[in-house]
């Protein structure tokens, strides 16, 4: 993932043996360290306080910097430091307050408005980090640093190769600055140049070899390479070096459930939250719920990451059921009637938390709170304690009964559901999904009728395998297969399978008990095993040594052919 360096001040030993401290951004302020500081010097003071803040102790570091405004409310370089190490320490909020002051103090400090950019990158308000970076860089064009944040900031697929230009003008500028190369590195591994990505992470790599989030990254494209005992390697080193960096040990947990430690695994997968790049908890001023008996106590379950992966954790909710107190589970709004069937012993609502993050109920109207991710540690710790189910949710009936007319209706033959591809497809992800042109071998297997199950628009892809109009896969325009879950889990119901790659579709046919033949290899939540243990009606359907997502479809069409009561010639 990307860095940012954070250059402050700069340590020189002088001939005396006294320390000086140089503020890196072009003013040139030199300060001394004399020990101690006098307690009304706030110039001493604030040397006292970048020596606790470069030697990491940042609560003292912020305690010192706030001495010193007792004495100087309007320091501008206590003001910006002060908020550069409460960044540091995740309080960001607080950090673009006292950044913005000291900026009102002195408007034309460059290192400040680069620092201040990086505080609204981390509040997710890229645009308004962009302008900061901007400015810095406008008051000192020969800016490295702001010029790789510039770079960080643009996210948007059509930013990218303006990200990379900036990533290059701070290379260019200052060809030994490992976190530019980093950052240039992550630029192209985002779009799918991962032989570019890895030169520009070993470059970095040789200009600080102790860099654990260029190890970490070097981690991950050795994962992508299917190469597991290299990234481990570099994830090891990663954590020798920086043993708190959560995202290695995310990785790491991945790592150890994929091979069915699950343990280990659930530990590393407990720092999600701490990894800045992966996602942010959700701020409930509540105690974490460590799996103890509630005792009358209401537990609040709230749901992280995407519509899939609330599925999937959702299998382990039946085990609350017996947990001592009312439990509240919250869930995307589209799943509320699905779920509210399914655990009627639970109050089920829709998320409370706003498209920012504030939380709409404050205070909380519960005693105790758990991420749904964070059930399974507590629950799912041996594969022998998944439980052996075919399903957990189920359709309402008349809707099922409506749709499986309207299935019914279509002939006889095998009734299958298909999607090929994910809403969002990353460079990371994109060999993971196909296109609608891949499937036609699927669509001319005699006996069998398929259904559409894309979701989003998909009218100009279907068009492509449709020029005249006459419609090879079935669909029904009065259903929204994106927001109506409940009319997409009663058609789901009514098919014989279901086929298509990772998707949330297929979570939630699973989650039915309706049969999946799932695209793809393996992943963290087969956990070691032949099969995904949430859901025991998927099969994994893997491609051989060699094969594209194409001959997959290919061999499918075979293996229908064979349960339709047809054969093949030459088949293989």
């Amino acid at each position: 993932m990307p860095v940012s360096d954070h250059p402050v001040f700069l340590c020189l030993q002088a001939e005396d043996g006294i320390r000086y401290l140089v503020r890196s951004g072009g003013r040139g302020d030199v300060y001394k360290s004399p020990p101690p500081p006098p307690p009304a010097d706030p110039e001493a003071l604030l040397n006292h306080a970048i020596l606790l803040h470069r030697s990491g102790r940042l609560g003292d570091a912020m305690a010192a910097y706030r001495a010193v405004l007792d004495l100087a409310p309007t320091h501008g370089d206590a003001l910006h430091l002060l908020g550069l190490t409460q960044h540091q320490a995740g309080h960001h909020a607080e950090a673009e307050h006292h950044i913005a002051a000291a900026l009102r103090t002195d408007p034309d400090f460059p290192t400040a408005w680069n620092h201040l950019g990086l505080v609204r990158q981390a509040l997710d308000r890229p645009d308004q980090a962009l302008a900061c970076f901007r400015r810095a860089i406008a008051l000192r064009p020969d800016f490295p640093e702001a010029m790789t944040h510039m770079g960080l900031s643009m996210n948007r697929p059509d930013q990218r190769a303006e990200a990379k230009r900036w990533h290059r003008r701070s290379i260019h500028l200052a060809p030994a600055n490992p976190a530019a190369h980093t950052n240039l590195g992550y630029a192209c591994e985002v779009e799918g140049q991962f032989d570019a990505a890895a030169r520009h992470y070993r470059r970095a790599l040789t200009l600080r070899p102790d860099s654990a989030d260029t190890l970490n990254n070097l981690g991950t494209l050795a994962k992508l390479a299917d190469r597991p005992a290299l990234c481990r390697r570099f994830l090891d080193r990663a954590l020798r070096v920086a043993p708190g960096l959560a995202l290695a040990a995310w990785n790491v947990g991945l790592l150890a459930l994929a091979d069915g430690d699950l343990a280990t695994g659930w530990a590393g997968y407990g720092r999600r939250f701490s990894a800045r790049q992966l996602q942010r908890a959700r701020r409930i001023a509540l105690p974490v719920w460590a799996g103890d008996a509630l005792r009358g106590r209401r537990l609040l379950v709230w749901p992280e990451q995407g519509l899939g992966d609330e599925i999937l954790f959702a299998s382990v909710f039946e085990d609350l059921k017996d947990s001592g107190g009312p439990v509240v589970l919250e869930c995307d709004a589209r799943l509320v009637s699905l779920y509210a069937r399914a655990f009627p012993w639970a109050t089920v609502r829709a998320e409370s938390v706003t498209a920012d993050g504030s939380e709409r109920l404050a205070p909380p109207d519960c005693d105790l709170q758990i991420a749904a991710g964070s059930l399974p540690a507590l629950w799912r710790d041996r594969l022998e304690r998944f439980p052996v189910r075919p399903s957990f949710l189920t359709p309402d009936p008349e809707r099922a009964a409506f749709w499986r007319r309207r299935v019914d209706a279509l002939g006889p033959g095998l009734k299958v559901g298909i999607s090929w591809r994910s809403q969002i497809v990353t460079a990371h992800r994109e060999g993971a999904y196909t296109r609608i042109a891949d499937w036609l071998p699927l669509l001319e297997v005699p006996g069998v009728r398929v259904v559409n199950l894309q979701y989003g628009d998909c009218t100009a892809e279907l068009a492509s395998i449709e020029p005249n109009g006459v419609r090879r896969v079935h669909r029904w325009d009065d259903l929204d297969l994106k927001n109506d879950l409940e009319g997409v889990a009663a058609l789901m119901a009514a098919l014989d399978l279901v086929i298509l790659p990772a998707t949330a579709a297929g979570e939630l046919a699973g989650a039915l008990g309706v049969p999946v033949w799932r695209l793809g290899g393996r992943d963290w939540t087969w956990l070691g095993s032949g099969a995904r243990p949430w859901f025991p009606t998927q099969r994994l359907i893997a491609p051989y040594p060699g094969e594209t997502s194409a001959d997959v479809v290919h061999r499918i069409a075979r293996m229908l052919t064979r349960m339709a009561g047809n054969t093949l010639p030459n088949e293989v």
